[in-house]
């Protein structure tokens, strides 16, 4: 306990209310003997002094009870009026004595009390206002309970703080969810958000946007580019699968047209077989009957001359018909000469002797038209004459040089008979090998129709693995228009395909096949 001076111990309430007990008994006593004393020499009555003193004392006591209480209780009552300044205002300054010690301890009690209430007001305040810093500087004259106090305000302070963050961060969050609720309506999304508790996740989402944007437009343009050239690979597939019909059917009819080329082979050894032994007749005729050179040679001559004689008759049949024509010349002039006499006498005939005259006239000049129209008759046959007869010179010509042409080529022919009779006579064994390579080519020719055969079935399973290819590319056109919708924003779930075990495909709900799984059929036939 603090230790007080001597002085201050006076000032004590305790203190003052034993020197006044101290000082009424010996003021009691005082007063009492003397007023005994004075009214014992007064009064012979015994009673009367003791009721006289008794009366003084109680006086004596009562005025000193009301001295004691008012000062007793006067530093009570500052102090009692200054706990009521306080409480009206906490940070008013206070005297320094009340008067008493003790009522002075209380009310710096009182005042420190207070102090730290309005530190713990101000302290309040300064949270509620927003500076929570205020927390952390050190209250002034603490003690335990304020200290407490302040460390509570800390943690309801960083609740507060972790409050407000939770706000701005739910804030956040919410600003966000709005900015990229557009996604789901295909919009573009651009996050403007940039508080700082969640800028890493707001970057990440800047990041994701921009890669799913670069990646809806590469998956949109790629869905595209791929949705043409499935739709083109699937008119490409149906047209192979047309040729590819049609090269069945070709080869189908090349396969018979082997077997047909094949008997046709045979056909055609057998007529060669055949030929081969008439050119051996035809050698042994050669080889029967022989034709020399100095026959030819004669036989030539003898042509050429007939040919020599023929062609100079001609020469004189067309000195002839020149002859004829110089005739229908000397026709042609007196048929002239009695024009002009019909013309001279008709000119006569219309003077004195018109009824003989008339008479000569009319049978000049019939003479005149016969011998007009026999001269025109006889220029008509020697130009026929003489252009038959330049046609017979130029092809008796002709057929001369044809005939030595063909004395020329007799020659070689006969050089060249020799020399195919020893050709021909090699050909003697012909037919038999021809036999064996006629065997040989129809072996062959039968493994040929055979793999021609294995082809053709071989054709059959690819045409069936096209048409299996077309019905997965008729498949992929449907997730493809999907995946493109989705990246657009317009549909989001995959419908699910099926596929029914290399015969074809369905799709679910279509058929009996109702599997959850989508699987696509490979070229092999396989899932």
């Amino acid at each position: 306990m603090e230790r007080r001076s001597t002085d201050s111990r006076l000032h004590t309430i305790r203190a003052k209310i034993w020197m006044m007990v101290i000082l009424l008994a010996v003021v009691n006593c005082v007063s009492g003997a003397i007023v005994f004393f004075a009214a014992s020499m007064l009064t012979s009555e015994t009673w009367i002094p003791v009721v006289i003193t008794i009366a003084v004392s109680t006086i004596t006591t009562i005025a000193f009870a009301w001295w004691i209480s008012s000062d007793v209780l006067r530093p009570l009552d500052k102090l009692n009026l200054l706990a009521s300044s306080i409480e009206r205002s906490p940070g008013m300054s206070v005297p320094k004595t009340t008067g008493a010690v003790e009522t002075d301890d209380i009310l710096h009690t009182i005042s420190r009390a207070s102090k730290q209430l309005t530190n713990v007001i101000d302290l309040m305040d300064d949270v509620s206002s927003g500076n929570t810093q205020a927390v952390l500087d050190p209250l002034e004259n603490p003690d335990r309970l304020s200290e407490s106090f302040r460390k509570l305000v800390a943690k309801v302070t960083d609740s507060i703080d972790a409050k407000a963050d939770l706000a701005r961060l739910q804030l956040a969050i919410n600003q966000i969810n709005y900015e990229i609720s557009g996604l789901q309506r295909g919009e573009n999304v651009r996050v403007k958000n940039d508080y700082e508790g969640i800028r890493p996740i707001t970057d990440a989402l800047r990041f994701l946007l921009e890669r799913n944007a670069e990646m809806s437009m590469i998956v949109s343009s790629n869905t595209s580019e791929l949705k043409t050239l499935v739709t083109d690979g699937k008119s490409r597939l149906s047209t192979v699968v047309e040729k590819d019909a049609a090269r069945e059917r070709t080869f189908k009819k090349l396969v018979t047209a082997l077997g047909e080329s094949q008997t046709e082979t045979e056909r055609s050894m057998q007529d060669m077989s055949a030929s081969l032994a008439i050119i051996n007749e035809a050698l042994a005729e050669i080889k029967k009957n022989p034709i020399s050179h100095d026959e030819n040679a004669k036989a030539q001559s003898a042509v050429k001359k007939q040919f020599d004689a023929a062609i100079h008759k001609l020469r004189d049949v067309g000195e002839q018909s020149l002859a004829i024509t110089h005739v229908a010349k000397s026709v042609q002039d007196l048929a002239r000469r009695s024009n002009m006499i019909a013309l001279n006498t008709s000119i006569q005939a219309n003077g004195e002797y018109t009824g003989g005259l008339s008479t000569l006239t009319q049978e000049i000049t019939s003479l005149s038209e016969r011998a007009e129209k026999a001269n025109k008759a006889i220029a008509g046959i020697s130009d026929s004459v003489v252009r038959d007869i330049n046609e017979a010179n130029a092809s008796i010509q002709w057929v001369s040089a044809e005939v030595a042409k063909i004395v020329a080529r007799t020659v070689k022919s006969e050089e060249l008979i020799d020399t195919v009779s020893g050709t021909l006579s090699q050909l003697t064994d012909l037919p038999a090998k021809l036999e064996v390579e006629a065997a040989e080519r129809s072996a062959k020719s039968e493994r040929n129709v055979q793999i021609m055969e294995d082809c053709g079935s071989r054709g059959e399973d690819v045409s069936a693995e096209l048409k299996t290819c077309e019905m997965n590319l008729s498949m992929m056109h449907d997730p493809l228009e999907l995946i493109r919708e989705s990246v657009t924003g317009r549909k989001h779930v995959l419908t699910p395909l099926v596929a029914d075990d290399g015969a074809g495909a369905k799709k679910n709900g279509s058929g009996n096949n109702g599997a959850g799984k989508r699987d696509l059929i490979t070229i092999a036939g396989e899932k």
